[in-house]
């Protein structure tokens, strides 16, 4: 359901170097921002809509990263149904999904859930 490896940043990333390197290739919401395998936030593009353009050079992605919290991820073992509640209940469009280590190993959307939903419907008969 998820997707992996996931597009991930580094905290210590300039979000100019973000926007060049990284959003120009990759059209998400959210970015884990991670290193090491370690979660360390969120990048939230309606988070950096805030930050003015002139920022950009002198700011990292660090600092403007939604720390991570228990509503920025779900294990790998997690069910679909769970998941879907958490990324209902989230602020944000998308989950980091992570393992029994604490490493990132993904990354949910709400399209995500809702295609694995439509695999998983039963078929009707014509």
């Amino acid at each position: 359901v998820m997707h992996t490896p996931p597009v991930t940043v580094a905290p210590d990333l300039s979000v100019s170097e973000f926007v060049e390197r990284v959003l120009d290739r990759h059209r998400q919401t959210g970015f884990p921002v991670a290193r090491e395998g370690r979660l360390y936030g969120v990048l939230s593009l309606e988070k950096l809509k805030e930050l003015p353009r002139e920022a950009w050079a002198s700011t990292t992605v660090g600092e403007v990263m939604l720390p991570v919290d228990d509503s920025l991820f779900v294990t790998a073992r997690a069910s679909v149904e769970h998941a879907a509640m958490k990324l209902r209940a989230s602020r944000l469009s998308h989950l980091a999904v992570i393992d029994g280590d604490g490493l990132l190993v993904g990354h949910l959307s709400h399209a995500d859930l809702t295609l694995a939903a439509k695999s998983q419907a039963p078929r009707q008969r014509a």
